[in-house]
């Protein structure tokens, strides 16, 4: 039986949440994440979860605040995006089983320049789709291909022309669209775009890139993985789309933590302050009243359990199990002594290692 916590796609998460610590906004929940406690005692937890064939053990600690923020923290984005995702499929699924409807991506983006504003181009991206679905002729869209309503979701990357805030989205409709259909859609629903965002100051989108409108039986875990590009798979190697230019947030916590340029440190700290109070996720009114009775909502804004990632295909075996607790004074003591004492915690006895009896790290002795 293994650890998965050692695993480079957990691990490190945790590793580059005291990367972007530095740079969170000063007494912010993401900047205590994983760190200071909330409750009057920390206690180190292990639960045994299968995962395919295998079962491993999942160490974690609770009693420590959670941030539960998808824009800047790498460790929350998984657990929210996972839980998000999970939501988003289970409504797309039951409105194709039970009412028969169409469920589509729409990605919308628009062109940028280095240098721009990153907090006017993430508002004129999200108030461009809200007036795409509003005024008369948003009326007469819905009627004529019978949609339903939407799910948005907005993801931030950034390139050689600077940030890019663009647009996914699943299009619910009453009944499936054939293709002629999907083709008159999609060239409503660019032009539409396409004017809201010139009426906004800036260049017209490209027919080619500016709006596509596909067919994915996937397309809810995908909005929200990839709008929360902190919820995607990262490495401590340059990715593909390093390469190509374009970076998500994660990949420029990865470029920090490796080379520490002051200009990823501007941008990181830019889209910090930018980000705050942006929306990921937006359900249309519709969309949630038809499926209230069907879709916890209130799901989406958080995780309920504590510091854990919500792993994607997994069996949880039996309840967790207390191996240490830490009374208050103690855990302060410790953190004082090491910030980053948690994660080095979680490190060490993922791979085998000991404890102290007063809960420090040891290097030899009876393993926990």
């Amino acid at each position: 039986m293994g650890s998965d916590f050692t695993e480079s796609s957990i691990s490190y998460r945790y590793h580059l949440r005291e990367v972007a610590r530095p740079y969170q906004l000063p007494g912010s929940k993401p900047a205590k994440c994983g760190r200071v406690r909330f409750a009057n005692s920390v206690t180190l937890k292990r639960q045994i979860y299968r995962k395919g064939k295998f079962y491993h053990f999942w160490y974690y600690l609770s009693g420590l605040i959670r941030c539960n923020q998808i824009w800047v923290c790498p460790v929350c984005a998984a657990a929210v995006a996972n839980s998000r995702g999970r939501i988003l499929q289970r409504l797309i699924d039951h409105h194709r089983s039970n009412g028969g409807g169409g469920a589509y991506m729409v990605t919308a983006t628009m062109p940028h320049d280095y240098g721009d504003n990153l907090e006017t181009a993430r508002r004129t991206a999200t108030t461009a789709w809200s007036g795409v679905w509003t005024g008369p002729p948003a009326l007469r869209l819905k009627e004529r291909y019978d949609i339903v309503g939407y799910v948005r979701g907005l993801e931030v990357t950034h390139g050689r022309n600077g940030w890019h805030p663009h647009i996914h989205a699943v299009l619910f409709t009453k009944t499936p669209l054939d293709n002629k259909a999907l083709s008159s859609l999609e060239s409503y629903l660019y032009r539409r775009w396409a004017d809201h965002i010139e009426r906004r100051g800036y260049r017209r989108p490209s027919r080619d890139h500016g709006l596509i409108l596909t067919e994915n039986s996937n397309a809810g875990e995908y909005v929200s993985k990839i709008t929360a590009n902190l919820g995607a798979e990262i490495s401590s190697s340059v990715s593909k789309a390093g390469r190509r230019g374009s970076r998500t947030v994660l990949e420029i916590l990865r470029d920090i933590d490796l080379h520490h340029k002051p200009r990823d440190i501007a941008l990181f700290s830019e889209y910090v302050k930018t980000i705050k109070g942006a929306r990921q996720l937006t359900w249309s009114r519709d969309v949630k009243r038809l499926y209230a009775d069907e879709i916890s909502f209130t799901e989406t804004g958080s995780v309920s359990f504590d510091d854990q990632l919500s792993l994607d295909l997994v069996d949880w075996y039996d309840k967790p199990e207390d191996l240490f607790k830490w009374q208050s004074w103690e855990w302060d003591n410790l953190a004082f002594e090491d910030p980053h004492f948690a994660l080095s915690l979680l490190l060490h006895v993922s791979k085998g290692g000991w404890l102290d009896p007063d809960g420090s790290i040891r290097r030899t002795g009876l393993s926990v």
